[in-house]
């Protein structure tokens, strides 16, 4: 949290507390394996498992593996990670490969943090997560997928899409749509105004957007899809363009052009049935 107000606030917070922090982390909390424990009373010496990672420890991946805080803790705990992970997830790439990019797989339930509950979700959680951390780019768009096909409830917001409590939902929101910037990376860039094309404003109970994202500054991302029935005019309106300039919207049988007016604005107006993947340009 201290690292956070100093990435925001330009304050030096954590300068005061780093030392004493780290000093506890190593002499309290490492682990002989090389990980750290997840919960420890450090009066009695007590840790236990809360069912989230075998024996209740882990190295650091629950906290970005100190990328923002600790550089060195966080190369050491990210070789520890890979060194069991890497192979697997070679293994199950190869499989997406031989599969056309479908990972043919289910997941056995398991039970969920608070012990009262199971769910099947926590394994896609730990592939997902895995095959980002191993820059398994295919494997990890394969296991969303298949998450989706195994454990969506066919509920909308606000009901539950997953199958999953609260706890295992915000995990499968973590390692699902926090891309391509986790926390520490984006306390290491402290921040920046969003450059690019924005969306500004749709249509909220028609239509749901998952993605709306310009990584090269120029284009826009975009991944939508009906909140409900299908709708015949879903309107999108757009800032930040360059104005004056002529654009199209495209992908998914959806082919939009319009010219941005002179503060840079633009909308769109197409159908949306199914769930679609655009991209918004200038024109050549």
């Amino acid at each position: 949290t201290l690292r956070n107000h100093d990435a925001l606030h330009g304050s030096t917070d954590w300068e005061a507390v780093v030392d004493n922090w780290q000093r506890t982390l190593d002499h309290e909390y490492a682990t002989p394996d090389g990980s750290y424990a997840h919960i420890r009373s450090n009066l009695v010496g007590i840790s236990w498992d809360t069912g989230e990672v075998p024996n209740g420890h882990y190295f650091a991946n629950g906290t970005h593996r100190f990328a923002d805080i600790l550089p060195d803790h966080a190369w050491r705990a990210r070789a520890l990670d890979l060194q069991h992970v890497r192979p697997k997830m070679a293994g199950l790439a190869a499989m997406v490969h031989a599969n056309g990019g479908e990972l043919q797989l289910e997941m056995p339930a398991e039970l969920e943090r608070h012990r009262t509950a199971s769910n099947h979700l926590a394994g896609w959680i730990k592939l997902i997560g895995a095959a980002r951390m191993c820059d398994e780019v295919e494997l990890a768009e394969a296991a969303i997928a298949a998450s989706a096909r195994q454990c969506a409830s066919g509920e909308r917001w606000p009901q539950r899409p997953v199958r999953v409590g609260g706890s295992g939902f915000g995990s499968y929101l973590i390692v699902r749509w926090s891309q391509p910037m986790d926390l520490a990376q984006l306390n290491l860039r402290g921040y920046l105004a969003p450059q690019g094309p924005l969306l500004v404003t749709h249509d909220a109970a028609a239509v749901m957007v998952t993605v709306a994202r310009s990584l090269d500054g120029v284009s826009l991302e975009l991944a939508l899809e009906p909140a409900g029935a299908a709708v015949a005019g879903a309107e999108l309106a757009f800032i930040q363009l360059d104005p004056g300039a002529a654009y199209r919207l495209h992908g998914n049988d959806v082919e939009v052009s319009f010219t941005a007016s002179a503060d840079g604005s633009g909308s769109a107006s197409f159908p949306v049935a199914t769930p679609l993947r655009l991209t918004l340009e200038r024109a050549q």
